[in-house]
């Protein structure tokens, strides 16, 4: 039996120069696909900042137009109560009813202001407030007028009851009115707010609106 000798393969061998260059042209891609990747991310993280930034510039303008409209509906408040406090001032001012032949006028209406160091009977939140009237008789018996038929009253619908003006004025008391004779004096509501401002003044079944800072 015979036996033919198979040749040897050559090996492939590169040489320096070309594995020198596939080391640097792998190294390139490497390079290459990090930037690559580097500017993607950078691409989507720009688009998301942009997002929120569009999302950010639709909420300004969104508060922009809320305070716009509540800057407006101040202004129409404060026109509106410039004109009720105008109104009001000028009711007041000639504010006259009349009872039974007894000509009631509101002459004045005021707040009074504790002296520093007085001694007083209401609260640091409290103001009082003192109400200058005259009362005419104009029938031809003596009538009677009483301060405690004044009561005060609130927009919360508190009740305030007449008592002595604390300002030292003349006070008006429970006494007669004899005909043709015109009396004056103060009456004084003292636990009222400082915040309240708008009252309706009662005596027995009339009213009416006053205002007082």
């Amino acid at each position: 039996m015979e036996f033919t000798a198979r040749p040897e393969a050559k090996s492939s061998s590169l040489s320096p120069k070309q594995k020198k260059l596939i080391i640097i042209v792998s190294i390139v891609i490497l390079i290459l696909a990090s930037f690559f990747g580097a500017y993607l991310w950078q691409g989507r993280k720009v688009a998301d900042l942009q997002v929120q930034n569009d999302s950010l510039k639709s909420d300004v303008d969104s508060v922009r137009k809320e305070a716009d409209l509540l800057k407006s509906e101040i202004q129409k408040l404060k026109t509106r109560n410039t004109f009720l406090e105008r109104a009001l001032k000028e009711a007041t001012a000639s504010a006259q009813f009349v009872l039974e032949d007894l000509k009631i006028s509101i002459l004045s209406v005021s707040r009074y202001e504790a002296q520093p160091g007085e001694a007083v009977g209401w609260l640091e939140d409290q103001k009082p407030v003192v109400v200058k009237i005259s009362a005419k008789n104009d029938s031809k018996q003596t009538l009677y007028i009483s301060k405690s038929s004044f009561r005060l009253k609130d927009d919360n619908n508190q009740t305030y009851f007449a008592d002595s003006a604390p300002d030292g004025s003349a006070q008006l008391g429970d006494q007669p009115v004899t005909s043709g004779e015109t009396v004056v004096g103060s009456i004084g509501f003292l636990n009222v707010p400082k915040s309240e401002t708008i009252f309706t003044l009662y005596y027995n079944d009339m009213k009416f609106t006053i205002t007082a800072k």
